[in-house]
């Protein structure tokens, strides 16, 4: 029988009446037991309707969807709930897929992320390489630090190479001079860039203050910067004073070292000027080498075409076709350049006349002026040597002589005030050093000049030297010999070896011994038999320990003390007596020791025998003997005369004993 409209509204009616919406049902824990949706699912023994969650139905979506698709075709009564409900799993299942997405996405982050820290990683270890490249470089830098050379050109490391380059940067070291005057610390430091002030230039601040503290601070230029040496002036020598300069010391240094000159304060003089020393450290060299020209060449290449070899040459090839000549010198395996000579100080050499080398201590200022060629060639060489990169030189046979100049090098310094003030210092080093001084105060010229002595190094063969009447004796070495404040124990083996106190002070015996004890040994008497040796053993702690001591010579001396210290009188008190030992034998084979010696006490001298016989004790072997040494009941004086004087004696005195010894 068909179903009429009227039966499928009345169904739909009754289906209404006991339906429940989604959202009105329980949600499912799980999918066990439910098999279709709307889903039932057993609790509490009882089945109702329940929702299964998004994350339950993710993975049986489309099943799910199936089932619900059959549920409507075998039931087309409940065909409105069942299309409501697959098209319900149809949302949850685009849900589901829209998760699975997500999920896709997440995982595609995880992966870039993933990739982006192996490449973080990979840049880690990069920089980590060229951390450690960088260290090794530094290291490299470290371990083969830049250097000079015997050559006198700087030498740096070529870490590519793995090997040193030679620079052009030469340093071989030029006369003492001051290159500029600046009258502020701030002026000098703008100066800085000056390309006329090179590495090694000496300058000086003279701001004309005495009571400034930058004034006569000297300054050398090292590294692009000027770096502070010394005050020069205590500070008025600059400021109206004229500075004196004196030589002070000449120490030898090792041959290939670098010459150094420094100036110490020396007080002031009579008028007030600054006194300064001037110190030089001169490099063993070759004494009296000379300046000699062994050749002269228009070029350059001519000389290395002619010489190409100067290992044998004696002396300098000058270059040029006039003067002033480059001169050159075998260095190192090749020709380098040691500059410019020109007479009268022109050039980059200054050339001392020799006649300043011979100036009488009597010489005038017009004198000492002549000598240099005049004032105005005095003043000159000065403002030289501060002002321009100058070697000096001497002229050791003059002009006139005609005979061929030959030039020593010299180390000077200048000051230079104004046309009446200045100071010229020089020094040949030989094998002595001669020092000249000339100082010009207000147009007044005076000077000194001296010879010293090198201090050579002393021989190094091992021994210790000391110097003396300028040369150097061997003395002993410290450990060789006792001084004053030796605390070390010495014992001497030998006759004229020398010996401490307190090794003289041990070889007298010493006992300490109370007066009740002494007493015993002062009054005459014969003791025999066994109260011998108690006796002496009293005395001596061990007689026969001291006899074998002092027969083997280990004693020398022999003295008793009674002497105490009274803490409540804050004093010594007791007596001291010094024994003279006259014999002593000692037979420890036969036990028989004997021991004769004399000693004070008051006024008398006593005379103490002892025989020891340790075999026995109750032998008679056993003997103290205590006498006098001189007795007499009424003696007082024992004089002596020549047989003449006592025949003209008148009369005798009391109590007197003459002895006549002719």
């Amino acid at each position: 029988m068909a179903w009429t409209e009227q039966d499928l509204r009345e169904i739909e009616d009754e289906l209404k009446k006991g339906s429940q919406g989604v959202g009105d049902v329980p949600e499912a824990e799980s999918l066990d037991g439910i098999t279709s949706l709307p889903a039932y699912q057993e609790k509490d023994g009882e089945d109702i309707i329940v929702r299964a969650p998004l994350e339950l139905l993710a993975a049986p979506a489309l099943d799910a969807a199936d089932k619900a698709n059959a549920a409507a075709t075998k039931a087309e009564s409940n065909a409105t709930a069942a299309q409501t409900a697959a098209n319900s799993a149809n949302e949850k299942a685009e849900l589901a897929a829209q998760a699975a997405s997500d999920a896709n996405a997440a995982k595609e982050g995880a992966e870039t992320a993933a990739q982006s820290a192996n490449t973080a990683a990979s840049n880690a270890n990069e920089k980590a390489v060229l951390a450690d490249t960088a260290a090794a470089n530094a290291n490299d830098t470290a371990e083969h630090p830049t250097y000079i050379g015997q050559d006198h050109y700087v030498y740096k490391w070529n870490k590519t190479a793995q090997a040193y380059d030679k620079t052009d940067i030469y340093t071989k070291g030029d006369a003492f001079s001051i290159k500029k005057v600046y009258a502020s610390v701030a002026n000098m430091e703008a100066d800085k860039s000056n390309p006329d002030i090179t590495e090694g230039d000496f300058v000086l601040v003279n701001t004309g203050d005495v009571e400034d503290p930058d004034n006569a601070k000297l300054y050398v230029k090292a590294d692009g910067d000027f770096e502070f040496l010394v005050d020069m002036s205590g500070a008025i020598g600059f400021t109206g004073k004229t500075p004196q300069f004196l030589m002070g010391t000449v120490t030898t240094l090792e041959a290939g070292a670098s010459a150094t000159a420094t100036v110490s304060s020396d007080g002031t003089d009579e008028g007030g000027n600054p006194k300064y020393k001037l110190n030089f450290a001169i490099p063993r060299g070759n004494p009296s080498a000379p300046f000699r020209v062994a050749g002269e060449y228009a070029t350059l290449e001519a000389l290395k075409s002619a010489v190409p070899d100067g290992s044998a040459v004696d002396g300098f090839m000058a270059v040029g076709t006039e003067a002033p000549y480059d001169y050159y010198a075998w260095v190192n395996g090749d020709w380098a350049n040691q500059g410019k000579i020109a007479g009268g100080g022109s050039g980059n050499v200054v050339v001392i006349p020799a006649a300043a080398m011979s100036l009488s201590d009597q010489a005038t200022s017009d004198e000492i002026f002549n000598a240099f060629g005049g004032k105005d060639a005095f003043m000159d060489i000065c403002q030289s040597i501060i002002n321009k990169d100058t070697v000096c030189v001497v002229a050791n046979i003059p002009e006139e002589s005609g005979m061929k100049l030959v030039y020593i090098p010299v180390m000077a310094m200048a000051t230079y005030t104004d046309a009446n003030n200045a100071n010229f210092m020089m020094a040949i080093i030989t094998e002595t050093t001669f020092q000249l001084v000339v100082t010009v105060t207000d147009g007044v010229a005076t000077h000194s000049s001296q010879v010293l002595n090198h201090i050579y190094e002393a021989p190094s063969n091992g021994n210790a030297y000391g110097r003396k009447n300028e040369d150097w004796v061997e003395v002993p070495e410290k450990s060789d010999v006792l001084t004053k404040d030796n605390e070390t124990e010495y014992t001497p083996t030998k006759p004229y070896q020398p010996a401490t106190k307190k090794y003289v002070d041990d070889k007298t015996f010493v006992r300490d011994v109370d007066g009740t004890t002494l007493n015993k040994w002062i009054n005459n008497t014969v003791i025999t038999g066994e109260t011998v040796q108690d006796l002496a053993d009293e005395l001596f702690g061990n007689f026969r320990s001291f006899a074998e001591n002092y027969f083997d010579g280990n004693y020398t001396g022999l003295k008793f003390s009674t002497r105490q210290y009274d803490d409540a009188a804050g004093a010594w008190f007791g007596y001291i007596i010094n024994a003279n030992i006259q014999y002593c034998l000692s037979e420890p084979g036969n036990g028989y020791f004997e021991l004769l010696f004399t000693f004070g006490y008051g006024s008398t001298l006593k005379s103490c025998d002892i025989h020891y016989y340790s075999a026995s004790e109750t032998s008679n072997e056993n003997k103290i003997v205590i006498t006098d040494v001189v007795r007499s009941d009424n003696l007082t004086t024992v004089t002596k005369k020549t047989a003449a004087e006592y025949e003209a004696l008148g009369s005798k005195d009391a109590n007197t004993v003459y002895c006549v010894t002719d």
